[in-house]
């Protein structure tokens, strides 16, 4: 087998975006986040993907990470791009961490929509009352559009109205 080239892809897109950039780089080993998708579908599809991360919603360059069997070189390659990575085997839409910050954001939008409180209420609330490093709001600020395309494709994947976000989160991808 000849060596090939790495790519490491941390770019937010649509699916199709995902698709074409990994079609266009079919003889590269590649490393993408992939967030707000099912990894597993890509992997079905594109083999020259070698492993897959979340780094999109992280916090302190730390991001959920899977690779397939042996490919040491994906992660080296997360590391050296200064990222700490935690290899889970939970291949899920999503995956562990975004899905749950993406959902907690959308509940607060919910709260502060309905006048349970201020986004600075809620934000303080989340920090002193769970010790989160920062609050829903803060959290989502110019992450916006990642965290509806998350909730969209988790609510279009499983039917769940729970994912459906929120409309003043939506409107603000408007």
């Amino acid at each position: 087998m000849s060596i090939r080239e790495w790519i490491l892809d941390l770019s937010v897109g649509t699916k199709q975006d995902k698709e074409a950039f990994l079609t266009l780089h079919v003889d590269k080993n590649v490393v993408m986040d992939l967030t707000c998708f099912d990894p597993q579908d890509f992997y079905a599809r594109f083999p020259q993907l070698k492993g897959v991360c979340a780094t999109l919603l992280s916090e302190n360059k730390r991001c959920e990470a899977h690779f397939r069997e042996n490919e040491l070189e994906g992660l080296a390659l997360l590391q050296a791009a200064g990222w700490t990575p935690v290899v889970t085997n939970m291949l899920v839409t999503g995956f562990v961490v975004p899905r749950t910050i993406a959902t907690i954001v959308n509940e607060a939008f919910y709260s502060w929509e309905e006048k349970v409180a201020t986004q600075g209420d809620i934000d303080r609330a989340m920090c002193f009352g769970v010790n989160y490093p920062r609050g829903p709001f803060a959290w989502a600020k110019g992450k916006e559009k990642i965290i509806v395309l998350l909730l969209q494709t988790l609510q279009e994947r499983t039917g769940d109205r729970r994912y459906q976000p929120a409309k003043s989160l939506l409107a603000l991808n408007a």
